[in-house]
């Protein structure tokens, strides 16, 4: 049976850099034996941005770096979410979107953020989607990630304390769980 996140080995995939770090080889090899053969995005589950971003293309990129990257398998799959996660930028206002459908494309934020997008969430995944530029060698995911920061800072005061929600039309500043209304 599987469980909410469809069966895409998401235990797995977020536990193999610490198998590696443990050396715990025999359980890593069997890992990395369910996710070349048996993993696949392929799915129709809706999914985190940015969960998808730190905990699967992040555990994808940091095997594949940790191998020595030699491992092409683990770099096409990393290549897949990532491809599947820009859907997720494809906003008016340039901000990802905080969740995107592996299969349909389909992206939205949340119902509780009001439309918005969570600083915290779309400010954070820069590492994962430029190391993915890197390793590739296609520019496209470091753009996307760039210009987010560009977003940021252009809409935060001087002083950089940013809000912690924004949207493709003005900040929405979010202070000790008060929410104000911008000017």
């Amino acid at each position: 049976m599987e469980g909410p996140s469809n069966g895409v080995g998401l235990t797995v995939l977020d536990s193999i850099t610490t198998m590696h770090v443990m050396g715990l080889r025999v359980e890593l090899a069997e890992a990395l034996e369910f996710i070349k053969t048996r993993l696949s995005f392929r799915k129709e589950i809706e999914g985190s941005t940015f969960e998808t971003s730190i905990r699967m293309l992040g555990s994808l990129l940091s095997m594949y770096e940790l191998t020595g990257e030699q491992d092409k398998k683990l770099l096409d799959m990393a290549r897949d979410i990532g491809d599947r996660l820009l859907w997720s930028y494809n906003t008016t206002g340039g901000l990802p979107h905080s969740t995107v459908g592996f299969s349909s494309h389909r992206h939205f934020n949340q119902q509780w953020i009001g439309g918005s997008a969570v600083l915290s969430e779309f400010g954070t995944v820069q590492l994962e989607m430029r190391t993915l530029s890197f390793h590739t060698k296609d520019p496209t995911y470091d753009i996307k990630t760039t210009h987010v920061m560009d977003i940021i800072d252009a809409r935060c005061p001087q002083d950089m304390l940013c809000p912690c929600y924004m949207n493709k039309v003005s900040v929405v500043p979010q202070w000790l769980g008060i929410r104000c209304r911008v000017p």
